[in-house]
């Protein structure tokens, strides 16, 4: 594309040169038209610049394509750290509380005595297999605790589970510590599996024995109940107060017992 620029000098040479140096080219890249002759003039006096036309070919720019504006990508908002979780503090552990003393040091003892008998059952029951045998230390535990916990009520009855406390208690945790220690092997031997068997044989003789011992405390009050329910049946006989409507006397002249 051409392009022209106009510039002065004093000449025509100098108007030329003035435009070169405005363009940067060079003679032989420029077409010059002189449009005016300087004139010196007199002593200054009346003079005109000459002036030229300088034409030249400028490279075609193309046109400037819009700025496209892009969107500022706002930055994603930076999660909040959460909060770190507190742990669960453990649990401390409740410790059994010390049982309060009755006044009476053997019962005293026998309070001690029921909760470890009945720890230790608990703790050879979770650790035997067995179902039978885990069933059965079930029963002697009730038991156990019924046993004393009835003499803890009436301490006069101490003395009748006196040998059930000194050794068939005592003997039959033993033999189930036995058991428990024999099952635990995992070996089969003769001398393990006959001393098994003979365990679990037992077993069942002690339950009985122990359902005896509870049942053994209620002897006197059976007694007694009986006794009682025996004159009642005889008042109420005597009364005609019976189930039968029969009423008995006796005679003021003899022993004789009359149904009337």
């Amino acid at each position: 594309m051409q392009k022209f620029l106009e510039a002065t000098g004093e000449n025509r040479d100098a108007a030329v040169e003035n435009a070169l140096k405005q363009l940067g080219l060079e003679r032989d890249d420029v077409s010059v038209e002189v449009l005016e002759i300087g004139k010196k003039g007199f002593l200054g006096i009346g003079a005109t610049p000459a002036r030229v036309r300088v034409t030249y070919e400028a490279p075609d720019i193309p046109a400037a394509k819009p700025e496209v504006k892009r969107e500022e990508r706002k930055p994603a908002p930076k999660a909040e750290p959460k909060p770190a979780e507190k742990k669960a503090e453990p649990k401390a552990e409740k410790k059994p509380e010390a049982p309060k003393s009755t006044g009476n040091p053997e019962i005293d003892n026998l309070i001690k005595e029921r909760e470890r008998a009945l720890s230790e059952m608990r703790r050879l029951n979770d650790s035997i297999e067995d179902e039978t045998i885990s069933a059965q230390i079930d029963h002697l535990e009730e038991v156990t605790s019924k046993i004393i916990d009835q003499v803890i009520k009436e301490p006069a009855k101490l003395p009748q589970i006196r040998r059930f406390l000194d050794y068939y208690l005592p003997t039959t945790l033993k033999i189930l510590n036995a058991y428990d220690r024999m099952d635990a092997v995992g070996v089969a031997g003769d001398n393990i599996s006959s001393t098994k068997e003979r365990v679990e044989r037992m077993m069942g003789t002690i339950v009985k024995a122990f359902d005896k011992q509870l049942d053994a405390l209620f002897g006197a009050e059976a007694m007694d109940i009986s006794t009682d329910i025996t004159v009642m049946e005889n008042l109420l006989a005597q009364e005609g107060l019976a189930g039968d409507g029969k009423k008995t006397t006796k005679s003021q002249d003899s022993d004789v017992t009359l149904e009337l």
